[in-house]
């Protein structure tokens, strides 16, 4: 999927710089805002020099991304040397943050642009109704979901809240975590006073990089009174003991 402003000339490389995201990959999701919106982005090189630019195209089939000629523009040797620059955009009040690399740059001397990787990880927090609690590691707070046809998630909560939680997974039943954006399934939360049974869809995906355990975000779809009660209350017992630590 290829998207430009209207009255864009489209622009391809020769050589792909980047490897294919898909459209659902979480990174493209953000990236897509950004450039629908016309989100006015910061940078900030290498060399510590900073600039202003947006998205005019996303190519996720071939892995790059193409920056506006950023203003003031960067210096050459950057660019030659292929530098990783810091971007920064505000959406709906929300700050996304990632990294990435230019990788070339076209157009004119008047009207150049810059294309640049997909970045690796976007950091984009969720808006949320209710405060998360944190749930330290140490107590293993075990999350199982499954739904009907037997696929499933096993994972370690990370914060919980009556509207929902996150949870980093130790095993999967999907053949790539990404599938698992908008999955609905039944839940078992095993907290400390009994466990908590309801119904969730997930609704933001953190794929595993590297050593690090992929993580997702799910919303309770059906809390009932009851299961509800025992979230509160076990929220308010993390909350006691972060207290006492303080």
């Amino acid at each position: 999927m290829k998207l430009a402003f209207a009255g864009t000339r489209q622009r391809r490389s020769e050589a792909p710089p980047g490897n294919a995201v898909a459209a659902h990959d979480p990174r493209h999701r953000v990236l897509l805002k950004l450039f629908t919106h016309h989100c006015l982005l910061d940078l900030q090189w290498d060399d510590g020099s900073a600039a202003q630019s947006a998205i005019i195209e996303l190519v996720p089939e071939a892995g790059y991304l193409v920056l506006d000629a950023p203003e003031p523009p960067p210096a050459r040797e950057l660019v030659d040397e292929q530098a990783r620059v810091a971007v920064r955009a505000l959406f709906e009040g929300r700050e996304v943050e990632f990294d990435t690399r230019i990788v070339q740059r076209g157009g004119s001397s008047e009207t150049p642009f810059y294309k640049a990787v997909y970045p690796d990880d976007v950091e984009f927090p969720q808006r949320r109704r209710e405060f998360r609690a944190p749930v330290p590691l140490d107590q293993a707070v075990a999350v199982r979901a499954e739904d009907e046809a037997g696929m499933r998630l096993v994972g370690e909560l990370r914060d919980l809240s009556p509207g929902g939680f996150s949870a980093r997974i130790t095993f999967d039943g999907f053949e790539r975590l990404e599938r698992a954006l908008g999955w609905r399934a039944r839940c078992i939360i095993d907290t400390d006073d009994a466990p908590v049974e309801a119904s969730i869809e997930i609704c933001h995906v953190v794929p595993p990089r590297g050593r690090s355990l992929g993580r997702v975000g799910a919303c309770f779809t059906d809390l009932d009174a009851r299961a509800e009660r025992r979230i509160e209350r076990y929220v308010a017992a993390l909350e006691r003991a972060r207290a006492r630590l303080r």
